[in-house]
């Protein structure tokens, strides 16, 4: 595998010669337009080495690559070419009616997904199922490209009909803490700058606290990046809550918001 890939106003070259890992390689990048021709920027898979080039930033793998590190390096590499203070890639999932989003955040098996396919009933959209790319622009919180594939529960990984065409405008912000069959629905609307940045910020660098199980490397990110874009985000005129609950009651609400936007 030999491709380039356009992230933001940057390239990155990506190789691969380990095969079985073709399939999952490209769909981690299929938010990303193709570009034709070669980047100083580099992801290199080998059999016995990987090698990483952004910009200053470099890393040397040795030793045959698992593939539970995959994931999490190919979402470390993405973030540190693409973050600066306007934009940041963040797990986390979007979903909403035309064209207005409310971006979901919440630790593995909070919900996130679960939400997402339920809300497909309420007549929402799936315009990012894991990974977003957000941008801030002119005072408001757009998604630029998001992940273009859902993971079913109990199946295997799916492309997500919903594809995002055009920027889907942030209304609102919601982490997940919890959600359940017949739980009592809450809402807590925070409104300190400095907590919603402790609060979203594990969403943003949380590809660099997992350990490479290959040969022990250790990934990092520029926090500094992160922290830039979470102010800019956390100054906006935008509602960011913890939520727990019902899922139907949840997504209730939510839908009852989307009408007043």
């Amino acid at each position: 595998m030999k491709e380039t890939y356009i992230i933001d106003t940057k390239l990155l070259s990506v190789y691969n010669e380990i095969e079985e890992y073709n399939e999952l390689i490209i769909k981690r990048f299929l938010s990303f337009e193709k570009f034709n021709g070669k980047s100083e920027n580099y992801l290199k898979i080998g059999k016995s080495l990987t090698r990483v080039k952004i910009n200053d930033l470099q890393y040397e793998i040795k030793g045959f690559l698992q593939k539970t590190d995959l994931f999490f390096l190919i979402n470390n590499i993405i973030a540190n070419t693409l973050n600066n203070s306007s934009n940041i890639y963040i797990h986390s999932g979007v979903i909403g009616k035309e064209e207005k989003g409310i971006l979901l955040l919440g630790n593995f098996r909070q919900g996130k997904t679960t939400l997402s396919l339920k809300s497909l009933e309420y007549g929402f959209k799936i315009y990012s199922s894991d990974q977003s790319w957000m941008t801030i622009n002119d005072g408001e919180l757009f998604l630029t490209k998001g992940s273009m594939y859902v993971k079913e529960l109990g199946s295997k990984t799916e492309l997500s009909e919903q594809v995002v065409n055009s920027k889907i405008k942030i209304v609102k912000i919601i982490l997940l803490y919890g959600l359940a069959k017949n739980g009592e629905f809450n809402e807590s609307i925070i409104t300190n700058g400095n907590h919603n940045i402790k609060n979203i910020f594990p969403f943003c660098n949380w590809h660099s606290n997992i350990p490479m199980f290959t040969d022990g490397t250790q990934l990092s990110i520029n926090n500094h990046d992160i922290k830039s874009a979470l102010e800019k985000i956390t100054k906006l005129k935008l509602p960011i809550s913890i939520i727990r609950g019902d899922i139907d009651t949840v997504l209730q609400n939510l839908d009852k918001e989307m009408e007043m936007h």
